[in-house]
């Protein structure tokens, strides 16, 4: 499971939205900023690609999971993640806040 949020939120440092400041356990950190250049654009293909490879490797993509704290920035990444050339990975609507809630 990818957690797309920035790593001050990821980690607790800072949560503006929530009643809680963590992350699901068992996730990995991959903001979704991180996909974009210093313009705000996605970064090239071959860069996005050699960025996830390591994280899908060995892995299905209908194993992966992508979330943030609503669900909306996820979909960044996982256009992001389609745009590289790999498969729709799943998306965690509920995400941070529905799990933190729960």
């Amino acid at each position: 499971m990818i957690d797309v949020r920035e790593s001050e939120r990821y980690n607790g440092d800072f949560e503006p939205i929530d009643l809680i400041a963590a992350h699901i356990p068992g996730t990995i950190n991959i903001p979704f900023k991180e996909n974009l250049n210093e313009n705000g654009y996605f970064l090239p293909v071959d860069q996005l690609r050699i960025k996830y490879e390591a994280t899908f490797l060995d892995k299905e993509m209908s194993d992966v999971v992508v979330h943030c704290g609503s669900g909306i920035t996820a979909c960044h990444s996982i256009l992001a993640i389609c745009h590289a050339g790999f498969d729709f990975p799943n998306l965690y609507v509920g995400s941070w806040s529905e799990w933190s809630r729960n």
